[in-house]
């Protein structure tokens, strides 16, 4: 299990992304900038339930699933965690409670989610992370897949000022998918992005590469877009 720091500095525990979802900060024609509290997800292997499901993240109606991948450590900053979709992208009022992992003893299936998706109803402290995404896994698994329903996914706040503040280094690499939105207009976004981010920062492929972005592999989600 991670060490997840009170600094919110981004643990090494797994691939965080963030969809392009129009809440960017738009200077000129790139939106890999933000301001504010800007909605994320954490994907990692562990989320795998019994059974046929897609791995759990958010989809843009007008982007579809792509954007970019955060690098781990001090260049990314997690302001909280929700165990499903906030609505508004911010952290909530109240905070969950702090518990350690040897003391947990949250059982989803007791309750079937009424008292939150992770057993709180509230946003969850970087410190508190091992805790939640724990207690996320166990209601997906116990809860969402034992009735069938489509997994729900996680809602990490990221720092998006600082991420800004950081670039280049903030950002690992883009990535892309089959799912492009539902504009008629929408052409392939982190395509044009990615080329635009190398060009504005000299950098190359091979130092922040383009991914392509199969929800459906466990194994190996993210592998290099041929183009």
């Amino acid at each position: 299990m991670a060490a997840w720091d009170a600094s919110g500095t981004l643990a090494d525990a797994g691939v965080l992304i963030h969809v392009f979802d129009g809440w960017e900060e738009r200077e000129e024609k790139s939106i890999w900038r933000a301001r504010g509290g800007i909605s994320c997800s954490l994907i990692f292997r562990d989320q795998r339930p019994r059974g046929h499901y897609s791995i759990p993240m958010y989809t843009a109606w007008a982007s579809g699933v792509q954007g970019i991948i955060f690098r781990p450590g001090p260049t990314t900053r997690i302001l909280c965690g929700n165990a499903e979709d906030s609505s508004v992208g911010k952290c909530k009022v109240h905070w969950c409670p702090s518990v350690s992992l040897s003391q947990d003893t949250y059982d989803p299936a007791r309750t079937r989610g009424d008292d939150g998706a992770a057993g709180c109803y509230g946003s969850w402290k970087p410190q508190d992370f091992g805790v939640f995404l724990r207690r996320f896994v166990k209601y997906n698994k116990a809860v969402r897949a034992a009735m069938s329903h489509r997994l729900d996914y996680n809602e990490i706040i990221v720092d998006g000022g600082h991420w800004t503040d950081n670039l280049p280094n903030s950002i690992e690499a883009f990535f892309t998918s089959d799912d492009l939105g539902r504009k008629e207009e929408q052409e392939d976004l982190a395509k044009m992005q990615h080329q635009l981010f190398l060009q504005t920062y000299s950098l190359n492929a091979a130092q922040v590469p383009l991914l392509k972005l199969d929800p459906t592999n466990w194994d190996e989600p993210f592998r290099v877009f041929d183009t």
